[in-house]
C-alpha cells in the first residue's frame, strides 16, 4: 500500500488500517483475564511469604522486640 493520493476518500473504501481489524474484544478480554489472574497469584504468593515471615519471628511480642532491636 503506498502513500494516499485523496485525504478526502472514505476509510471504509480503503480498507484496514492495521492488522486484526475487529479482534480488539477479543484482546481486551485476554489481557483482563490475566490481569485478574495476575492479582491473585500475588495476594497468594504474598499471603504464603507473610506467614512464613510471621512463623519465623514468632508471636507479635517478638515482633515488636525485634523491630525495636533493628532502629
Amino acid at each position: 500500500m503506498g502513500p494516499f493520493d485523496n485525504w478526502l476518500e472514505d476509510l471504509a473504501e480503503i480498507g484496514p488500517l492495521y492488522p486484526l481489524v475487529g479482534s480488539e474484544g477479543f484482546w481486551v478480554a485476554v489481557v483482563a483475564f490475566f490481569w485478574i489472574w495476575w492479582h491473585m497469584a500475588q495476594i497468594r504468593i504474598e499471603s504464603q511469604q507473610d506467614r512464613e515471615q510471621i512463623e519465623a519471628i514468632g508471636e507479635l511480642g517478638d515482633l515488636y522486640e525485634s523491630l525495636s532491636k533493628d532502629s
